[in-house]
């Protein structure tokens, strides 16, 4: 293969433009040669066929690098499929690379997918077609499609079809033409052969042709007003490990020379989700009173609940994750906190220095004493203050304070005897700004007590499992899945969000 040849200045200032030298073609009957390219823009998708070790990835990667060279991401930015041996990892260091996915990353797949189709439709609805940034798709090994989903492949043919109309291409490598659906060749333009196990199927790739290729690394085929012989560029003349280090060093020149605006990566779950990686992804979009209760699984960002003069409450079934969230919530809360412990699963928070604990009807009593304390010394602060702020607003100034009830069944019926006062000591607490979260085992949470209904008020809250086992909270399009003590259905300001919660506090 010939060593690419670095970009000329000024290659990027021809804005209808996004082409890249493919190499050097021989025309034998002009006595002459010319350098190749392909432009996206003019020619649209682009494939490279070849059998294995012939420089098929060779061309991926010296295609994303001559592109990245000439053109900022501003102009171009790349996505990388890599199904094949990992030959396009070399280049992620690209500032052009969005993201980079290998053969098992089946919910980058998905998200990508969901992405680029989103892109095509907001594409063709926009009167800036034409001027948008582009994007490019570098697919190594399309053989390994038909291993993965199987709406991967009918996904592949509509993007080829509809994408390069809205500046969205494809830049893919296969085996043989044979491993394309032909839907899915004809939408692919500009097309090169490498050495073929078969030289026959070089005719699909390029059309019919008394040349005969060699087998020689780079060596192709390709259609340029005739077909010709191509030695294909690569972007170093080194070899084998020397290769790998020289390609990753001009990535690395390249990312210390670009400026400017940088593309995203696909936002997709963390491996292993951890209270503290859950509050780092807070910490940058804090609210006052709101706490991460887990992320989004489709948005991948924090989900909150709102604790202030509210009720939340935590429905799901025996061992599905509601102690686990409750604590969770607990081990971020910066204000006081009242808790009532049906379970004994919250033992080790009483012995927090400036927690309240119950858990049994004594304790429970003790505790009930001090929080309506509590309530009258914050009532009578408001009377003092002049009454300048609504309550509510008021109590915001205030330290936080928050009464914690792990197993509500349990709790209501301690509060038998005393039903009544105890709705009204909660009814009375969050009109002073003190939060209640609860949990509660939905299949049985059915009492109609007064602190039962109360507690069944809540108009924000997390629900595990099944969401049509409770009726507290209406859930309506969920589809049901199979149950997952990390995964919930969030409620919050009347939005139902699925997330994740962080597993393995150090509580637990």
């Amino acid at each position: 293969m010939l060593e690419l040849p670095a970009a000329e200045s000024g290659a990027a200032d021809e804005t209808e433009s996004l082409a890249f030298p493919l190499g050097c073609a021989d025309i034998p009957e002009e006595q002459r040669t010319e350098i190749c390219t392909h432009d996206f823009r003019r020619d649209g998708n682009f494939a490279v066929f070849g059998a294995g070790g012939m420089g098929k990835s060779t061309v991926l990667q010296t295609a994303a690098i001559a592109l990245a060279e000439r053109y900022p991401p501003s102009r171009v930015y790349f996505y990388l499929l890599d199904f094949g041996a990992g030959a396009l990892s070399l280049v992620r260091g690209l500032p052009h690379v969005a993201d980079y996915l290998n053969f098992d990353e089946t919910e980058k797949r998905k998200k990508l997918m969901a992405l680029l189709m989103a892109e095509v439709k907001r594409r063709k609805l926009s009167e800036a077609t034409g001027q948008e940034t582009a994007i490019v798709i570098f697919l190594d090994h399309f053989d390994a499609v038909k291993e993965l989903e199987p709406e991967l492949e009918p996904f592949f043919m509509q993007l080829a079809r509809d994408g390069a109309a809205v500046g969205i291409y494809m830049a893919l490598t296969a085996t043989r033409p044979g491993a394309l659906r032909y839907s899915l060749l004809n939408h692919i333009k500009d097309k090169i052969a490498l050495f073929l196990l078969d030289p026959s199927e070089a005719a699909e790739a390029v059309g019919r042709s008394p040349l005969k290729l060699p087998e020689i690394k780079g060596r192709a085929l390709v259609q340029r007003d005739g077909i010709h012989f191509l030695q294909c560029y690569r972007a170093s003349a080194a070899e084998k490990k020397d290769y790998d280090t020289a390609i990753r060093a001009r990535c690395e020149a390249c990312a210390r020379e670009t400026r400017g605006w940088r593309p995203t990566p696909l936002a997709v779950m963390p491996e292993v989700l951890t209270p503290n990686l859950l509050w780092e992804r807070y910490a940058a979009v804090r609210q006052p009173f709101s706490y991460a209760a887990g992320l989004d699984t489709a948005e991948v960002s924090p989900r909150t609940l709102c604790l202030y003069g509210n009720l939340n409450l935590i429905l799901g079934r025996a061992q599905c994750g509601k102690t686990n969230l409750l604590l969770l919530l607990h081990a971020a809360y910066a204000g006081q906190s009242y808790v009532i412990d049906c379970g004994g699963d919250l033992y080790p928070l009483a012995k927090e220095g400036d927690a309240h604990y119950a858990d049994d009807a004594a304790s429970l009593a003790a505790l009930g004493d001090r929080l309506e304390e509590e309530i009258k010394q914050r009532r009578a602060s408001y009377e003092n203050s002049g009454k300048t702020l609504r309550m509510r607003e008021y109590f915001r100034q205030e330290k936080e304070l928050a009464l914690w009830i792990d197993g509500a069944e349990r709790f209501s019926t301690l509060c038998q005897s005393k039903t009544a006062w105890w709705e009204n000591l909660l009814r009375a607490a969050m009109e002073v700004g003190i939060a209640i979260v609860a949990t509660a085992a939905s299949p049985r949470f059915s009492s109609y007590d007064g602190v039962s209904k109360l507690l069944k008020e809540a108009q924000s809250g997390v629900v595990f499992g099944p969401p049509d086992e409770q009726t507290v909270f209406r859930v309506s399009g969920y589809r049901p899945k199979p149950p997952r003590v990390e995964i919930a259905l969030l409620i919050a300001k009347g939005q139902v969000s699925e997330i994740q919660i962080p597993l393995a506090l150090p509580l637990l």
